[in-house]
């Protein structure tokens, strides 16, 4: 025998029973909440966050972008259809192997960085993690201003067929990023 859900709540509100509804609480790093302060040396400091966008087949991309706001260069931009927190981790160790590892990252509270594989990676290379308040995109200014230009200069002005084309056009990006500053971040 099954009961209509209105009928369970309209018993239990006669009775004067409540229902327990709480609400799932999010992953919170076990880092507390800090103002970041841009360091004077170059690779202490690394931003990132994800922009989305679609190649030919409407399949949607995601891709993650790294900054470092000291000398305003993208050290990697990878695109994956799905991105989570061991990818962000792999994808991090890989640049950190190639760049030497920052001091600490910059990031929003997306559920990638607030994994439990970003925060132990992140605690057992020394890395602290540096959370933007909700909200509060502008708390990583720097990432969100890259990520306005890149989508300018890259994203909007490319038609992509497959995954592959992506990479080739990120890898000129980061070579051309890498050798001159950007113009809007510049400022």
């Amino acid at each position: 025998m099954s009961i209509n859900h209105k009928r369970t709540e309209r018993i239990y509100s006669d009775l004067g029973l409540q229902l327990n509804r709480s609400k799932r609480r999010k992953k919170i790093s076990s880092e507390n909440r800090e103002p970041t302060i841009i360091p004077k040396t170059p690779g202490k400091l690394w931003a990132i966050d994800f922009v989305s966008d679609s190649i030919a087949s409407q399949r949607k991309l995601k891709i993650l972008t790294v900054i470092d706001p000291t000398t305003r260069k993208s050290p990697i931009i990878h695109a994956g259809y799905s991105i989570n927190g061991r990818h962000v981790t792999e994808i991090l160790e890989r640049t950190g192997e190639k760049y030497g590892y920052p001091e600490t990252l910059q990031c929003d509270n997306g559920p990638e960085f607030r994994s439990k594989e970003l925060d132990k990676w992140c605690y057992e290379k020394g890395i602290r993690i540096s959370f933007s308040r909700p909200g509060k995109p502008t708390d990583n200014c720097y990432i969100e201003s890259f990520n306005g230009t890149f989508r300018n200069e890259c994203l909007n002005s490319h038609y992509f067929e497959s995954i592959n084309d992506t990479t080739e056009c990120f890898n000129i990006v980061v070579t051309t990023f890498g050798a001159c500053k950007v113009s809007c971040v510049n400022a």
